[in-house]
């Protein structure tokens, strides 16, 4: 919870199986209020579709980093986003580590 940036769990569904403060503060959920929630039910189905290129890659074993805006959620924030499957001993995937950090400011400072 001190990292500042998002980190969440996704397991295969995929749905939030964990997420730490920095989700919570900056979608305004509890610690409750999302878990087990589908991802596309949560974000939006237009969302959800931006993502499901990268969110695809992750679940066939593949880091996958990206940048977007954000949803209106999160009031058009930009994010750097890392998706890294998370293995069992065999190499299967079990479901996805999330790292989302705000990047907003130095792509602010770059429009200028």
């Amino acid at each position: 919870n001190a990292v500042p940036a998002m980190i969440f769990y996704l397991d295969k569904e995929p749905s939030y199986r964990w997420y730490n403060k920095a989700f919570m503060d900056w979608f305004g959920v509890d610690k409750d209020e999302v878990i087990g929630m589908r991802v596309p039910d949560f974000i939006g189905e237009e969302a959800y579709r931006k993502i499901l290129p990268h969110l695809t890659n992750a679940y066939a074993g593949r880091q996958a980093a990206y940048e977007m805006t954000a949803s209106q959620r999160l009031q058009n924030r930009w994010f750097s986003i890392v998706y890294t499957p998370h293995k069992d001993e065999h190499n299967n995937v079990l479901g996805v580590i999330v790292l989302a950090t705000d990047i907003t400011a130095q792509k602010e400072a770059s429009e200028k």
